[in-house]
């Protein structure tokens, strides 16, 4: 399961920056919300499953909260 996520992730982050070069950058920060969105459905089921520290349950959530909402509000003036 973390080697898919990391790979999804991954993939994710690559298409934004190729999306930057070719200068479409609603398509990029959308990629990267989704991403960051992905985060954080994942990070808190991973730290209850063991397989994350346990910080990760309550760190997180607000930690790519902030993320999530900037991203937002970028995508917005950007449009």
């Amino acid at each position: 399961m973390q080697i898919a996520s990391i790979f999804v992730l991954f993939v994710l982050a690559l298409l934004s920056i190729v999306s930057a070069v070719l200068g479409k950058m609603i398509i990029a920060i959308g990629l990267l919300l989704a991403g960051y969105i992905l985060i954080f459905i994942l990070d808190p089921r991973a730290a209850k499953t063991g397989e994350a520290p346990l910080f990760f349950a309550r760190l997180r959530p607000p930690q790519i909260g902030i993320a999530i909402c900037s991203l937002a509000v970028l995508m917005v003036v950007i449009l």
